[in-house]
């Protein structure tokens, strides 16, 4: 790993997680996992769903499928308010 991206400061991170957390970024990577989540889901468990098997389905992949997204969205919002690259 280069050593510019292992020289980031407590303040630093400090600063990105009130980004993160601001309401209007933290409401966008909610509708966005909702939307890429459900879309996910159907993807990979959409049968098991429809038959309403809930003892077959993967609740961590189901879990997953929501976090990674918001994850991403929160991620990309905070590096175009922060103008980094």
């Amino acid at each position: 790993m280069p050593a510019k991206y292992l020289n980031i400061s407590f303040s630093m991170i400090l600063k990105l997680l009130k980004i993160a957390l601001e309401k209007d970024i933290v409401i966008s990577s909610i509708k966005v996992a909702i939307v890429v989540g459900c879309i996910l889901n159907i993807i990979n468990q959409g049968d098991l769903l429809y038959h309403l098997n809930f003892e077959k389905v993967n609740w961590l992949k189901l879990g997953l499928c929501f976090v990674v997204p918001y994850s991403v969205s929160t991620y990309a919002s905070v590096k175009v308010k922060t103008g980094q690259n």
